[in-house]
């Protein structure tokens, strides 16, 4: 199933099950559910197992992106910065 607009993606699952899969969601009907099953392995062991080991080579280059929040919307992953919030004056 694939995720909804406000479900955030996590970059280092998502790079794990595209490298395990060889290929993204639009060349793999299987991603989302493997995506799924990765994410919940990593959050188990804290990122710490054999799938992120393996993948190391692949996941060093998106380390600085991982602070940035990602999402599935429209067919792409997108990058959105989170919207300032506007700064009420104090009422005197």
């Amino acid at each position: 199933m694939q995720p909804t607009e406000a479900e955030r993606i996590c970059l280092i699952s998502y790079e794990i099950t595209h490298t395990l899969l060889g290929g993204g969601p639009d060349s793999r009907p299987s991603f989302w559910k493997v995506y799924r099953t990765e994410l919940a392995l990593n959050l188990k062991t804290g990122y710490e197992n054999y799938h992120t080991h393996v993948c190391r080579p692949v996941l060093a280059p998106i380390i600085p992106k991982l602070k940035d929040p990602y999402f599935f919307r429209r067919g792409k992953l997108v990058m959105e910065k989170p919207a300032a919030v506007p700064v009420r004056p104090l009422a005197q």
